[in-house]
């Protein structure tokens, strides 16, 4: 009994201490690492996963910084005042503003810059000459295509099996980049031209005929017309897309390399209106 006793009394103590440090570690997290702060919308939170949420988090932890998300409301974006009443009230020692609420801002000219002037204020946003913010993240899908396409190549080199490649001429300006990734003959291409209605239909039952299983997406304005009806097809997209495709058909997609891009971000100084590339990368689901 005597044994039990003293047994239940050092895994009491050991429970105390590691339970003590939890706290103060739990202190030490909030109250003294820096904080960057991700301005999201209903729209960035379906396409900025827990996942990529988790690692950004372990990351910045590592470095001594905090990561918090600030959600906006819809109603955030009715009027100018609303907005702006909102993005005052967020904190953090560097502030990320989602494409929608980038976009906002500059649309109705408003200086985030100033509004946060505690804050170094990154944008997801291509405009890079508005002045409202410390630091534009410009994307740079191309390297996530690209990569893409030679991993697809070496995985279907030794098939007898195309990879399709489904694009808008005019909104992919490295065409030729993802064409030369790939083998003579082994990438079917399908343009969607304007005017064209049966494109989606005619491009389905010749992926069929073709025994295509993959299809790269990079942008198209008619993606969502392709799951109208039910098909056996694998999808590789922009992460922006990703949320359309049907559940087992996703099979990659493109995304921002966000961890090196807001590292990067991170060594902007206040006021320096700088420009950092964000660039993209393909990941196999």
């Amino acid at each position: 009994m005597k044994v039990r006793r003293k047994l239940r009394k050092t895994l009491l103590i050991i429970l105390i201490v590691v339970m003590s440090l939890a706290m103060v570690c739990g202190a030490i997290y909030y109250l003294a690492f820096r904080t960057f702060t991700i301005v999201s919308d209903s729209a960035f939170s379906q396409v900025l996963t827990k996942a990529t949420l988790r690692r950004l988090g372990i990351s910045m932890a590592t470095k001594g910084i905090r990561l918090k998300v600030e959600n906006l409301g819809d109603d955030s974006f009715m009027n100018e005042d609303l907005f702006t009443s909102r993005i005052r009230k967020v904190r953090g020692d560097w502030v990320v503003l989602s494409p929608v609420s980038s976009a906002y801002a500059v649309s109705g000219g408003i200086n985030v810059s100033e509004l946060l002037d505690r804050s170094v204020v990154i944008a997801l946003h291509g405009n890079v000459h508005s002045g409202l913010f410390d630091c534009n993240l410009v994307s740079d899908e191309k390297t996530g295509w690209i990569q893409a396409a030679g991993q697809l190549a070496d995985e279907f080199a030794t098939t007898s099996r195309n990879v399709a490649l489904i694009y808008e001429k005019e909104s992919l300006s490295y065409l030729q980049d993802i064409v030369d990734c790939f083998g003579y003959g082994r990438l079917s291409l399908f343009e969607d031209q304007k005017g064209s209605g049966l494109f989606v239909n005619e491009t389905k039952k010749e992926l069929a005929d073709l025994g295509i299983v993959v299809a790269m997406c990079p942008s198209d304005r008619r993606l969502g017309d392709f799951f109208k009806t039910a098909d056996t097809l694998f999808w590789v997209v922009d992460y922006r897309f990703a949320p359309a495709v049907p559940s087992g058909q996703l099979y990659g997609m493109v995304a921002p390399d966000f961890e090196r891009a807001f590292n990067q971000a991170m060594d902007v100084t206040k006021g320096s209106a700088s420009v950092v590339t964000m660039e993209f990368l393909y990941e196999k689901l």
